[in-house]
């Protein structure tokens, strides 16, 4: 027979009683229970338990009131000592879970670790990582009972916690717990990435930026020269090669000023011609426009012409030849063959010392041919760069097949003679 105070009365088949000095656990033997901070009397069979006697098919009825026993408080570690007591420890909040019909709040101190099972289904008032002080009655656990008999140590407790007002918060959890640190660090990664992102895209659109500004500059100096070339053989090809043809007819009047039967008269009109030539040509070479000459006659007839225009008064005689069945070529290949071939009938009569010059025109099937060929002593293949008077020949006449994606030949004889060939293929 004992008498105590109800410290706890869950959901279960049992209760705790509690007087002065100890508690026990309680089978009553009907399922009719007391209610908790009830002083009763209760009569049963005392039987060993799982740590702590209990009291079996006991009997109990109300008893008159006595002072309700102050809870105990005790670190975690040292709860194992008061089994069945009612007790009071503190811990930090780290795990809330539901089981059955009950609330099970995990308490750590340190290294050591503690439930407290709350009889009702609580709501989630507590926040994780906060110091809770929670008041219950101890119930010693020794897990297996082979190792609790080898050790005599048992492996830890739960504290039975009548309700939820038998828990306190005693520090709130810090704002900055481990789920909202990594949202934090997520969202500041997403926010690195995002600028560095942008920092990324804008740095691609300044490059393209840049890439375009040089290659519209490269595309200007690139056209600014291939302009200045251009101009530069145009002037070559034009004026220089009439005012050639003007000092050579020059240099026969001079020749002839002293003989009285002299023809005069047909050289002044020949440079005269050259000089009214050569300033048409300037003009419309400003302005990449077909020569005169074409525009006069056909590509064989301008060629005939200028070669006899250039050779006068010379002593070269000018064989002109044409193959196939002529047509019309684009402007820009006209042009460039007719400067290709004054270029070679000019090399011929002013450095090859030549009897004899040679052009033939072939109209192919797919492709058009032009040769200058003459008898002279030949030219230095090796000399490609414009010479001290401005000479552009072997250059130019590269440069301006190149423009016409054609094959370009220039062969010396092994004794004497040089061959001009260029051929324009798909025209």
């Amino acid at each position: 027979r004992a008498r105590g105070v109800v410290t706890y009365a869950g959901a279960g088949n049992s209760f705790y009683l509690q007087d002065s000095s100890r508690g026990i656990q309680v089978f009553p033997r009907e399922t009719l229970r007391p209610i908790p901070l009830e002083t009763i009397d209760v009569v049963g069979f005392p039987e060993p338990g799982a740590f702590s006697p209990v009291l079996r098919d006991a009997d109990w009825r109300p008893a008159a009131s006595t002072n309700v026993p102050a809870p105990l408080r005790v670190p975690i570690r040292e709860a194992t000592r008061y089994d069945g007591r009612l007790i009071t420890i503190e811990g930090r909040l780290t795990e809330i879970s539901d089981r059955d019909q009950e609330t099970i709040l995990t308490l750590e101190d340190g290294t050591f670790r503690s439930q407290a099972h709350l009889s009702d289904k609580a709501s989630p008032k507590w926040r994780l990582g906060s110091v809770v002080r929670a008041t219950g009655v101890c119930s010693v656990e020794i897990g297996d009972w082979e190792s609790f008999v080898a050790h005599r140590r048992p492996v830890g407790f739960s504290l039975l916690v009548q309700n939820s007002s038998a828990i306190e918060v005693v520090k709130s959890a810090p704002w900055l717990t481990l789920n909202r640190l990594a949202w934090l660090l997520a969202f500041l990664g997403l926010g690195l990435c995002c600028s560095f992102g942008a920092i990324w895209w804008q740095a691609k659109l300044r490059l393209r930026e840049a890439t375009r500004t040089r290659d519209a500059a490269q595309a200007q100096f690139s056209a600014v020269l291939s302009e200045r070339t251009r101009i530069a053989r145009e002037i070559h090809d034009t004026l220089a090669q009439g005012l050639t043809g003007i000092s050579a007819q020059l240099e026969v009047l001079n020749n002839r000023i002293h003989l009285p039967s002299s023809n005069w008269a047909r050289h002044l009109d020949i440079a005269r011609e050259l000089v009214k030539g050569s300033l048409d040509e300037a003009r419309r070479s400003v302005w990449n426009l077909r020569s005169q000459a074409l525009e006069e006659a056909g590509l064989s007839e301008a060629l005939d012409r200028l070669g006899r225009q250039l050779i006068e008064g010379s002593g070269v005689a000018l064989n002109s030849t044409v193959a196939g069945e002529p047509r019309i070529l684009p402007s820009e290949v006209e042009n460039n063959l007719l400067r290709i071939g004054q270029e070679a009938i000019t090399n011929a009569v002013r450095h090859a010392e030549a009897s004899l010059i040679s052009v033939t025109l072939s109209y192919l099937a797919n492709q058009v041919r032009l040769e200058v060929c003459d008898d002279g002593k030949g030219v230095d293949l090796n000399h490609r760069a414009p010479s001290v008077q401005g000479g552009f020949g072997l250059a130019g006449m590269q440069e301006r097949a190149h423009a016409m994606h054609a094959s370009l030949t220039i062969v010396r004889g092994e004794t004497r003679g040089t061959r001009v060939e260029i051929t324009i293929p798909h025209v």
